[in-house]
Parts: C-alpha cells; sequence; structure tokens
C-alpha cells in the first residue's frame, strides 16, 4: 500500500521531494 503509493507521488511530484520537512518524503504523502 506505501509502496505503490510512494512511488505514484514520486513519479507525479518528484520536484516536492525537496521541499517538505518529512525527509526524502514527498508532501503528498502527509498522514
Amino acid at each position: 500500500y506505501i509502496g505503490w503509493l510512494a512511488t505514484l507521488v514520486f513519479g507525479l511530484i518528484p520536484t516536492q521531494a525537496g521541499d517538505n520537512k518529512w525527509g526524502p518524503m514527498p508532501v503528498g504523502v502527509r498522514f
């Protein structure tokens, strides 16, 4: 679940990976 979701988000908004405060996790994966 988390695996494919993370992959999907990383593929959609890879530029967001460096704009969040949750490490390498994109902003879209905020639970």
